[in-house]
Order: structure tokens, then sequence, then C-alpha cells
């Protein structure tokens, strides 16, 4: 019988922090237009281009591919 309450009040208080993180969060301001987006990296380095042929250091790799990972998408029959 106790482990029945502990486990019901333990599976309430999921529900309710679940719930609780739960928000809904639009690109757009209060008068429907879209809202401006930024694009903020830290590194230890600077960023020498964001010209992707012209990349060859790890850090303007990594902001690259951050930068532009949402712009394209992978076939069904792409790796």
């Amino acid at each position: 019988m106790k482990a029945k309450k502990i486990t019901l009040l333990g599976a309430i208080s999921a529900a309710l922090l679940l719930t609780a993180c739960q928000g809904s969060s639009t690109n757009q301001d209060t008068q429907g237009n879209n809202a401006k987006q930024d694009l903020e990296l830290s590194s230890s380095a600077a960023i020498s281009t964001m010209e992707p042929s012209q990349a060859g250091d790890t850090i303007s790799t990594l902001a690259i591919s951050q930068a532009y990972e949402g712009l394209y998408v992978l076939g069904p029959d792409d790796a």
C-alpha cells in the first residue's frame, strides 16, 4: 500500500513538473511581426571567416556548421 502511494505521488509530481516547465514560445512579437533572431556564439578564439569554402580552422568550421544547420535537409537517400 505504501509503495502504491509513493508511486502515485511520484507520478503526480512528475506530471506537475513537466506541465510547469512546458511553455509556448513563438517568433512573433505583439504586433504579429516576425521577431528579430540573433545567433550568439562563444569561442576561445576569433572566427576567421564565415565563408564555408574558405574555412580551414576548427573554430570557423564549428561556427559555420551551427549557423547553417537549419538551412538544409537531407533526403531519404542521403546518409
